[in-house]
């Protein structure tokens, strides 16, 4: 399993499930690979090979809450 670090993707991201405005992604990819998985799709790598994880998640969590959510009362799916 190849473990890269990326920093071009946001950790927040707006989400589809009810109740929630946005969701905290960590991390890109998933090993599981699960059949009922409804983000294998739009995957833009192979899950099964490689998963990114960001490259400063606390420094890059703080500023998007920072900048993008502050004015606002939302909620985050973890």
């Amino acid at each position: 399993m190849q473990i890269p670090t990326c920093s071009e993707r946001p950790l927040i991201t707006p989400c589809g499930l009810e109740r929630f405005d946005y969701q905290l992604d960590p991390y890109i990819g998933c090993a599981h690979y699960c059949y009922y998985c409804n983000v294998l799709r739009e995957a833009e790598t192979n899950w099964r090979r490689e998963v990114r994880i960001h490259h400063d998640i606390e420094g890059q969590l703080a500023l998007e809450l920072l900048e993008d959510l502050s004015e606002c009362a939302a909620t985050i799916w973890i």
